[in-house]
C-alpha cells in the first residue's frame, strides 16, 4: 500500500516542477526556431501571418484571408493601415505577461493622465509610462534588478520620447531588439531623472 502512495505523492511533487520549467528562454527558443524554419520555404504556410503581413506590405495589396465558420467557407481581404500593429491594445491580454518578461523585464506599464502629466509637469504629447508593478520572481524580477521601481515614471526608451502605449513599446522591443541587449530607458523618480538599462530576455 506504501508504494502506491510514494508513487502518488512523487507524481504530485514533479507537477509543480515541470510547469516551472519552462522559462523565457524556452520560448524565445521555440520561437526562433520556428522561424528559422520557415524562412527559406517558398510556401505560404496557412497560419504564417508574419509572412502574410509581409507580402501585403511589400505589394501595397488587401491581405487575402480565407475564414471558417461552421460548415462554410468565406474569402475576404483584409486592408491594414499603416501603422496598425502600434494601436493594438494588448495589455488585458494573459498572454502579454510573458511579453512584459521578454520586452520589460517583468514591468507593467500605465500610460499617465493628461491631469496626472499635469501634475508631474510633463507634457500631454510626452512619454510618461507609470510603472504599475515590477516582478519579484524569476524573469519578472529583471527590471527591478536591473534598478527599476513601482512608482517610477519612464519618460525615454531607446531616445524616443513621444507619447505611446505599452503595447506599443512590447511590439517595439520585440521587433528591434535581441535577447540579451539593454535598452536606455529614463525615468522620473521623486522629480529626479534617472537613466538605467532594461534588460532584453
Amino acid at each position: 500500500m506504501a508504494f502506491p502512495l510514494l508513487r502518488i505523492l512523487i507524481a504530485a511533487a514533479l507537477i509543480p516542477a515541470c510547469a516551472w520549467a519552462e522559462t523565457v528562454a524556452d520560448r524565445r527558443g521555440a520561437i526562433l526556431n520556428d522561424r528559422a524554419n520557415l524562412e527559406n520555404d517558398p510556401r505560404w504556410i496557412y497560419n504564417d501571418f508574419n509572412q502574410g503581413f509581409a507580402k501585403a506590405k511589400q505589394t501595397g495589396k488587401p491581405l487575402p484571408v480565407t475564414l471558417r465558420r461552421g460548415t462554410a467557407t468565406l474569402n475576404v481581404q483584409l486592408e491594414l493601415a499603416e501603422g496598425w500593429r502600434n494601436r493594438s491594445d494588448i495589455s488585458r491580454r494573459v498572454g502579454t505577461w510573458s511579453l512584459r518578461a521578454m520586452a520589460l523585464g517583468g514591468l507593467q506599464l500605465e500610460d499617465l493622465t493628461d491631469a496626472q502629466r499635469q501634475q508631474r509637469g510633463l507634457e500631454p504629447d510626452q512619454l510618461a509610462l507609470l510603472v504599475k508593478h515590477a516582478g519579484e520572481y524569476g524573469e519578472h524580477a529583471a527590471a527591478k534588478r536591473a534598478g527599476f521601481l513601482k512608482g517610477d515614471v519612464l519618460v525615454e526608451i531607446d531616445g524616443a520620447r513621444q507619447r505611446a502605449t505599452e503595447s506599443t513599446w512590447i511590439s517595439r522591443l520585440l521587433r528591434e531588439h535581441s535577447m540579451g541587449e539593454t535598452v536606455p530607458v529614463s525615468v522620473l523618480r521623486e522629480g529626479r531623472r534617472i537613466d538605467l538599462k532594461l534588460p532584453m530576455q
